[in-house]
């Protein structure tokens, strides 16, 4: 599979992949465990989801700011911003309706005209949609990758 033209865009791509089978897993336990930061009620999953991408995304090496949903922002000691929604449509998982992703999106500042690109995992349907400012926007289904959007 060919690189995409922002390392950023194969970093959140290539965690999203990665831990797919472990993202499953999560999906078993939708108990509420407590509220977010902004409070809204955050289940199991939620959490769970938004931990392991946060470890991941330390790990490789990314030292920016991370907002996520569940556990607010956390600061960095480097410029650029990471935005998760670990589980965009929660209570669709509970319910047993195939209709849920998760999504994140990396940003050189702290405003929305600040994103440079994005990637959504369409979970039930395991179909990745990316998309880089100025680059255009693809959607991934197993090795295929086809050109959406110039």
């Amino acid at each position: 599979m060919p690189r995409f033209s922002y390392p950023e865009t194969d970093l959140l791509y290539g965690i999203l992949k990665s831990r797919r089978k472990k993202i499953r897993r999560f999906l078993r336990r939708g108990e509420i465990i407590g509220r977010n930061p902004y409070g809204d009620a955050s289940r199991f999953f939620d959490r769970a989801i938004e931990e392991l991408i946060v470890s991941d995304l330390r790990s490789r090496g990314f030292s920016g700011n991370i907002v996520g949903e569940e556990g607010g922002i956390r600061y960095g000691r480097r410029r650029g911003w990471i935005y998760i929604d670990p589980l965009d449509g929660s209570l669709n998982v509970v319910r047993g309706i195939d209709y849920y992703c998760c999504s994140m999106a990396y940003a050189d500042g702290p405003k929305i005209q600040d994103i440079r690109s994005a990637v959504v995992w369409d979970i039930p349907n395991d179909v990745f949609y990316l998309a880089e400012r100025g680059r255009g926007a693809y959607r991934i289904r197993g090795r295929k990758r086809e050109r959406l959007y110039v």
